[in-house]
């Protein structure tokens, strides 16, 4: 009986154990991509051509989307957060991280340029 639980115990506590292990080591657990994605995010440069906060778009003038195999053009992303263009305004310089969600080409980060 004491075998069944102790064996019990180690299998319920295994999977908590392997996150915190893998933190330990540095890497982060599987379980979260967008930390594991944000040290090797894409940052590209543009200059905002329009923002539509009501339907969640922006319109940016950019560079080359490396991240994306896409070059110099003018294009519409949804916006992953609202949030995302506070304080940024038509004719602003940007750097930004657009990627490829559920389909849709979205700018996940945004950042008025220095």
């Amino acid at each position: 009986m004491f075998a069944h639980r102790l064996l019990s115990a180690l299998l319920v506590s295994m999977p908590l154990a392997l996150p915190l292990g893998a933190l330990a080591q540095g890497t982060p657990p599987a379980t979260s991509p967008a930390k594991a994605s944000a040290p090797t995010a894409a940052w590209s440069e543009g200059v905002v051509k329009a923002i539509r906060k009501q339907e969640g778009q922006i319109t940016i003038a950019h560079g080359p989307l490396v991240n994306l195999g896409m070059g110099k053009m003018t294009m519409t992303f949804r916006l992953g957060s609202p949030a995302l263009a506070a304080g940024i305004q038509e004719g602003t310089p940007v750097r930004f991280v657009a990627e490829n969600v559920n389909g849709a080409l979205t700018v996940v980060a945004l950042q008025a340029a220095k």
